[in-house]
């Protein structure tokens, strides 16, 4: 067994009870009306299983781009889609998380994580993660894993830009300076940081969202 693995293991037997077996989640959804609902989440096999590159166990968000369970007051299932609510919140653990109903590409909308909310444009996402490969003789080390990212940008004129990891820079370089075409010095920033040849394009996308956003 790899380090990463009887670590991850060694982790979950220390997690209390209630995380480790957590299957429900308390929360609330806002519907198409603004009506907000408490209820109870069921949450999808797989949630709480995926491990980054530490061996840290991380709950896995892509499990919910596409729909919700709710268990409503009489015990009874309904799946809500990213077509019917406007967004839902849960706490897992500890921890509480909020995904958005927003489009993904011109006729697809999904349950999306906010990872910038700011003054001018919102930045929201959802990732797929890939586990790393064992390498070598009696696979002794690993290769390390990595995620896929997809974006979603809204200003607040309803201007979306959908863009994802797997582009080439170039193309998301273009994208870029047409959804900021009305700030120069986004432009230039894009060119500085999208030019570097070991730039890493979620730090990058990120750093020129929040300069957009603090440009008076």
């Amino acid at each position: 067994m790899r380090i990463r693995e009887l670590t991850f293991f060694i982790f979950l037997a220390f997690l209390s009870p209630e995380i480790a077996a957590q299957k429900t989640a308390k929360g609330y959804y806002l519907g198409l009306n603004n009506d907000s609902i408490v209820t109870k989440f069921k949450l999808p096999k797989g949630i709480q299983s995926t491990v980054n590159g530490n061996g840290t166990p991380q709950i896995d968000l892509s499990h919910l781009k596409d729909e919700i369970v709710v268990i409503n007051s009489k015990g009874e299932i309904q799946r809500l889609t990213p077509a019917e609510i406007r967004t839902f919140t849960f706490t897992f653990g500890s921890k509480q998380y909020q995904l958005f109903s927003k489009p993904v590409t011109e006729y697809r909308r999904n349950f999306l994580y906010p990872q910038i909310m700011g003054r001018k444009v919102n930045l929201f996402n959802y990732t797929k993660g890939h586990p790393g490969h064992p390498i070598g003789f009696g696979h002794k080390s690993s290769s390390p894993g990595w995620k896929d990212y997809f974006w979603t940008f809204e200003k607040y004129d309803r201007t979306y830009l959908f863009l994802n990891s797997k582009m080439r820079k170039r193309e998301i370089a273009r994208k870029l300076k047409e959804f900021f075409k009305d700030s120069p010095q986004v432009q230039e920033l894009i060119d500085k940081k999208l030019n570097r040849f070991m730039a890493e394009t979620p730090n990058t996308i990120e750093s020129i969202v929040e300069a957009y956003n603090n440009i008076e």
